[in-house]
């Protein structure tokens, strides 16, 4: 590996990649990559969220317009997503701290482009689309703390702070985007053309994410350590008071998307 294109861990720290660079240099150089490590994210969630407007008449649709049938399995998935990310996590964002962020941030659009093109071929399979909600949508928001990883190895304190608040902008913007998109798609041709047109911008985000160098150095890596990859150590964030209430408040704010499981009347 060439240690010159390694990023060093925090603003002021030493590494031949900022010796010759003045710190404004070396910060302006900082924000260019974390840049595209928003601007990978935004396009990892264009090439995902039209799904959120587009899925619902394929499911209505094997279900022969039960609506209360295609809302247990949109739950379901939902839900199972939700699983996949709580096991899966833990584990990528400690393989991330052992091998590198940049390999990781591939995992997602690759297996999201592969199951996105498996549903467009075959829409009437609910297989297929629970398969890629599930593994999607898990996938999608453990990139996403990758990319908060990638933020924490090149800055610290105030800067971090504004650095994520433009993720979260570019995130925003992205959930607007996606489900316009998958829309106009769906009125342009159906459902199924939306699957097959979203891994385009999963493309195009493997090469803005391609062209990110390493930014945990070999230094400030970890061996694998599978106690710490146990899912239920978010548990502890309810030792804090704070914490506990940020928790909670997260879960409610996605807990509409499972009330659907359930046949309310």
């Amino acid at each position: 590996m060439d240690v010159s294109q390694l990023v060093p861990e925090k603003p002021g720290g030493s590494g031949p990649s900022s010796a010759s660079l003045t710190k404004a240099e070396d910060l302006a150089r900082r924000r260019r990559i974390a840049y595209r490590v928003c601007i990978g994210e935004m396009l990892c969630l264009i090439g995902n969220t039209p799904l959120i407007s587009t899925r619902a008449p394929l499911v209505l649709a094997y279900y022969a317009g039960n609506s209360s049938l295609a809302a247990r399995a949109l739950g379901a998935m939902t839900s199972g997503s939700a699983v996949v990310e709580l096991l899966i996590a833990p584990i990528l964002g400690r393989l991330s701290d052992t091998v590198g962020r940049k390999r990781s941030f591939f995992l997602f659009p690759i297996v999201a482009s592969a199951t996105h093109i498996l549903v467009g071929t075959f829409p009437k399979v609910l297989a297929f689309n629970f398969a890629d909600r599930v593994l999607s949508g898990g996938l999608l928001f453990t990139h996403i703390t990758m990319s908060n990883a990638a933020l924490a190895d090149l800055f610290e304190g105030d800067d971090l702070a504004q650095m994520r608040v433009v993720k979260q902008s570019m995130f925003s913007a992205a959930l607007v985007l996606g489900p316009l998109l998958g829309n106009l798609v769906m009125l342009w041709r159906d459902a199924a053309t939306a699957f097959l047109l979203c891994p385009i911008a999963s493309a195009v985000s493997m090469i803005v994410l391609a062209q990110i160098p390493e930014t945990l150095a070999p230094e400030h890596r970890r061996p694998m350590d599978w106690a710490a990859c146990n899912p239920l150590r978010f548990l502890k964030l309810f030792r804090s008071k704070a914490s506990a209430v940020l928790t909670i408040a997260r879960g409610l704010q996605d807990s509409p998307e499972f009330i659907s499981i359930y046949d309310i009347k």
